[in-house]
């Protein structure tokens, strides 16, 4: 489980520090186990809200890159509201 909850700090690390990525803390990432009881392997899910269709592929891409050969959920929603406070 540390080892979700340290890839999970490192994706949050890096969406923190892009400045393109218009409100970091609107994104949540979440490694879990799925599937069959003996078969179950680690996806990582994000949801959240981002500003545009561009940010949402350049979040999925980042988490991509850092997911290993885990596969990726992305169920981000593109709100005009995700870029004003």
């Amino acid at each position: 489980m540390a080892d979700n909850e340290e890839l999970q700090d490192r994706i949050r690390k890096v969406l923190n520090d892009d400045p393109t990525i218009s409100d970091p803390t609107r994104i949540s990432i979440v490694v879990q186990k799925e599937g069959p009881l003996f078969r179950k392997k680690e996806v990582v899910k994000i949801s959240g809200k981002v500003a545009h269709e561009a940010e949402k592929k350049k979040v999925e891409a980042i988490v991509s890159q850092h997911a290993g050969d885990r596969p990726v959920e992305n169920t981000l929603t593109v709100s005009d509201k995700a870029a004003t406070h």
